[in-house]
């Protein structure tokens, strides 16, 4: 009886230790989610007339990247090269020497210190343009551009590989409707790297803001557009005659745009508006508080419209 109980418990223990030998594999089979980094190609300073190649990863998620993680990424990436007559060469980078990258928050850098200069990485023997670059997996880092002539090699500003232009310039026009007209209030442009954080990308959230309510009355609204992408946002009001509020600024909190501003009078919105929106481009925002551009055919009251979060 002893015996018969001793063998079942191992038969038993023995078929646990299978479970969980096969739950452990599946486990460690599962895909792990990459992280959200951009690949960055760079070269570092040198007195030696040579390009040492900086291979680099910036964190865009929330969470913290390890320095194993980091050094994983960077390891397995392979580094590119497009010759003047056209012919194109890769190489992977591997190697690593010495202590890690350190680990890596929102927006922090991680570099590959030991890659060699360009130069010595590939034979760059052709006068002409060569494009350099970086990729782990299907990612692609930005291309960096170098000129040989008879002056030797040079690094040059940075072009696509197609010649494409620069970005195209980022317009904005806020408008306040009256009863009968719409009024341009503001106008101007802003750098193309603002417009995108500003009005293109998810933010993390910090501390509170005002809210406006369903029943919030829209009197206007600032279009940002790029020639591709065209952005609305409302000017809305609600209070009452003792506290009013005044607002430019969309639904979800934390979802884009950041853009966001709330004051407690149209004119000191106006302001406010023109202040953040000229931190954002190279000219000053131009003021055009009497600039009509259109006629409304009735006597329509002002428009209200439930602010509930635009789908996603």
């Amino acid at each position: 009886m002893n015996r018969r109980y001793t063998v079942g418990a191992f038969l038993l223990m023995l078929s646990l230790a299978i479970v969980v030998s096969i739950a452990t594999a599946q486990e460690k089979a599962k895909p792990v989610a990459s992280p959200d980094v951009e690949l960055v190609a760079d070269v570092f300073p040198s007195q030696e007339g040579k390009h040492p190649t900086k291979i680099a990863i910036r964190n865009f998620g929330f969470a913290t990247i390890s320095s194993e993680q980091c050094m994983e990424i960077l390891m397995r990436c392979y580094l590119h090269i497009s010759k003047p007559d056209g012919s194109e060469g890769s190489r992977p980078i591997g190697g690593w020497r010495g202590q890690g990258p350190h680990a890596i928050q929102r927006g922090d850098l991680a570099s590959h210190y030991v890659i060699a200069p360009i130069e010595d990485l590939f034979k760059m023997d052709q006068d002409g343009r060569y494009l350099v670059w970086w990729t782990d997996g299907d990612r692609k880092s930005n291309v960096l551009v170098f000129q040989k002539d008879a002056k030797g090699l040079q690094r040059l500003p940075n072009i696509e590989k197609e010649g494409t232009a620069p970005p195209a310039n980022v317009n904005f026009t806020c408008v306040v409707f009256d009863q009968k007209e719409a009024r341009t209030v503001l106008k101007g442009q802003i750098e193309a790297q603002q417009f995108k954080k500003w009005f293109k990308e998810d933010y993390a959230v910090a501390g509170e803001r005002i809210e406006p309510p369903a029943d919030a009355v829209a009197f206007g609204c600032l279009v940002v557009t790029d020639g591709e992408e065209l952005f609305v946002m409302p000017l809305c009001k609600w209070g009452t005659t003792k506290q009013q509020h005044f607002a430019c600024q969309l639904h979800e909190i934390g979802r884009a745009p950041m853009f966001s501003v709330v004051t407690d009078s149209e004119e000191a919105l106006i302001q406010k508006m023109k202040a953040a929106l000229e931190k954002m481009g190279k000219t000053s925002v131009a003021p055009l508080l009497s600039q009509k551009i259109g006629v409304l055919e009735n006597d329509s009251p002002p428009i209200s419209f439930p602010l509930t979060p635009a789908p996603h």
